[in-house]
């Protein structure tokens, strides 16, 4: 049995860092209150289902004490094995269609143990159109002994006719400090040697949700010893926090050549997670730039003197869009990073010179010594010349001269003397012209 199984809880009472639900619920079931139809909706592994099973066997139980289900009696036994008779489980995406939802309005009414029917529909919102037409006629006059139970990741997706007739609970991802404890906890019973270290990083791969860590927890388990907070974090596309103060300081300070490898392998099969990162700790030095030491303590307050503040929100306001993209790849990402940071530098140079991005160029080409240097494509494109009648195109992401169709936003690229455009793929490619740019721009002055 896997451990998300194995710790699963049975009464509202081990239910972790779901308080606002379970208090209401227990406090109606104490006075022998419920309602006909509960909607429980928020993110994958926070708790929906498992409060749903606890509340019909609370419905169904023999000897319901404060609110909980005893776990004892023979409906609770026989719902905890999955086979009580009253206790239906559909899932939406499977069973949401409209002849199902009409097998389930004819076997709706009969109550077997005379009790509680209760069906609990989970990943509603994939129900057909007119799968939820044909539901919603028993959902608006139900019998007294028919209980609903709707859970949903996506309630926006629910019609609205539904919903209103609900009961509704949004579950929220459970804190970090409360995920921590429970794998602590679950360590110790199970004899799993792990640092308090990789249970912090476990809930930071988690986002909140209970289910995945325990998951995370119980693949780790067996070679647990041999495991760091590090290698969690990387291998679930996460960057430690070492390195992400090596981004903002590079970033701070030009580096931008001692970023280029570290970016393409972080960036390898999880570039959605590294832009995530990487925008949630510039907001974190944003927010420290603002506040001090107050929310996230010295070391982000001491980092963001490093920048001024509306260096840092154009960093994080690129970063969200980046995010946004539907097609980011590990070539992207680090490119598209190292443009918006090439991008502040040009920005920085020109404000502070009182100059143009044309007569930027012209400086440029005068450090690259006899080097042909182009603008006026657009505002955003400078290309360089790289030798050989070769180019590099360095490519604002917001450029209007990205809708070239042999161009994409925020890419390098080096066109050839017959006119042929190769994207600067490989790291040697990159270093090539970036070396340039750091000679001709950054250490130039």
């Amino acid at each position: 049995m896997s451990l998300y199984n194995k710790y699963r809880p049975l009464t509202f009472d081990e239910v972790i860092g779901q308080d606002h639900i379970v208090s209401v619920i227990k406090a109606g079931l104490k006075q022998g209150k419920y309602a006909n139809a509960y909607l429980f909706y928020g993110t994958h592994g926070v708790g929906k289902t498992t409060i749903a099973r606890i509340l019909a066997r609370a419905l169904n139980c023999d000897n319901i004490k404060d609110g909980n289900p005893c776990n004892k009696c023979n409906s609770c036994l026989t719902s905890i094995n999955g086979n009580h008779p009253d206790i239906i489980e559909i899932d939406g995406a499977t069973s949401g269609g409209v002849d199902n939802v009409k097998k389930l309005r004819e076997t709706a009414y009969r109550s077997v143990f005379k009790k509680k029917r209760v069906v609990i529909i989970d990943e509603c919102h994939r129900i057909t159109g007119a799968g939820s037409q044909a539901l919603l006629k028993i959902v608006e006059e139900p019998p007294d002994s028919t209980i609903f139970v709707f859970c949903t990741t996506e309630v926006h997706k629910v019609i609205d006719t539904i919903i209103s007739r609900c009961q509704r609970y949004q579950v929220y991802k459970i804190p970090k400090s409360l995920i921590i404890d429970n794998i602590l906890r679950i360590s110790k019973l199970e004899n799993i040697p792990i640092k308090q270290s990789v249970a912090e990083a476990i809930a930071d791969v988690s986002d909140g949700s209970m289910r995945d860590a325990i998951s995370i927890l119980d693949q780790s388990s067996a070679n647990m010893e041999n495991i760091d907070a590090d290698f969690i974090l990387r291998s679930h596309g996460f960057i430690s926090n070492e390195m992400l103060f090596k981004i903002s300081s590079a970033t701070a300070g030009g580096d931008l050549l001692s970023l280029i490898k570290d970016l393409e392998e972080m960036c390898s099969g999880g570039e959605k997670q590294v832009v995530s990162n990487i925008m949630t700790h510039f907001v974190k030095l944003l927010v420290a730039k603002v506040t001090g030491d107050k929310i996230y303590g010295k070391f982000y307050e001491e980092e963001s003197r490093k920048f001024t503040e509306d260096h840092l929100f154009n960093i994080v306001n690129r970063l969200d869009r980046l995010s946004r993209n539907q097609n980011i790849t590990n070539i992207i990402v680090p490119m598209t990073l190292i443009n918006i940071l090439f991008s502040e530098k040009i920005t920085e140079k020109c404000r502070k010179n009182g100059y143009s991005i044309s007569e930027l160029a012209n400086i440029i080409a005068n450090k690259f010594e006899g080097k042909t240097v182009k603008t006026g494509l657009e505002p955003d494109v400078i290309a360089i010349e790289t030798g050989g009648g070769n180019w590099l195109y360095i490519i604002d992401e917001n450029s209007r001269f990205v809708n070239d169709s042999r161009f994409l936003k925020g890419k390098y690229y080096i066109v050839h003397p017959d006119d042929t455009i190769q994207l600067a793929s490989s790291s040697e490619n990159i270093l090539d012209g970036l070396d340039l740019i750091e000679k001709g721009i950054i250490k130039g002055g």
